[in-house]
């Protein structure tokens, strides 16, 4: 275990990769919008676009098509949509609280699922093992994404650049913290 990683950091490698990728993001994240509308495709293009994220915050040009690639990973990205949806909604209802807990600790499992090829529950367990081990990071980079989001949601041109830009922000973290070990 080397080096620490920085928050601020992660925010800047995030705008730099968006800066450089920024058409084929925000048209990827319209692709994903609108694809979302009929349920179904939601998950693999959220997928397609993390994959995107990944690739841009290493440095590697982005196509929108790219977010296609997301359907490869169908089931695999249903699974962890699904699964995440099912425990935050348990930690919900005991008490608010867990959920909340859970929501920042699976905020790595698609990342996660990409970058070291994990099924479903594994890529789920891996987000909440590198969140524990990483907590006070996890948490407020959480916290910053889900607020970024929320004011993002207000205005559509705002969901447009809050969407890709925050996915950035996760993907960035999450090749950051694998790094580390």
């Amino acid at each position: 275990m080397g080096m620490m990683v920085k928050i601020e950091d992660i925010f800047t490698e995030a705008f730099d990769a968006f800066k450089a990728n920024w058409v084929s993001l925000i048209l990827a994240t319209l692709v994903l919008m609108v694809g979302s509308i009929f349920i179904i495709p939601g998950p693999p293009l959220l997928f397609g676009l993390y994959i995107m994220c990944l690739r841009a915050v290493k440095n590697e040009r982005t196509e929108v098509l790219d977010i296609l690639q997301g359907f490869d990973y169908f089931l695999r990205s249903w699974g962890i949509f699904l699964g995440a949806a099912v425990i935050i909604l348990i930690g919900l209802a005991l008490l608010v609280l867990p959920g909340i807990a859970l929501l920042i600790l699976l905020i790595y499992a698609m990342p996660l699922s990409i970058e070291r090829n994990l099924k479903a529950v594994e890529s789920l367990k891996a987000s909440y093992r590198l969140s524990r081990e990483n907590l006070k990071f996890t948490i407020i980079l959480a916290l910053i994404v889900y607020a970024i989001n929320v004011v993002g949601g207000w205005i559509m041109i705002g969901s447009i650049l809050a969407i890709p830009y925050t996915a950035l922000c996760v993907s960035a973290a999450t090749v950051r913290l694998l790094e580390k070990y």
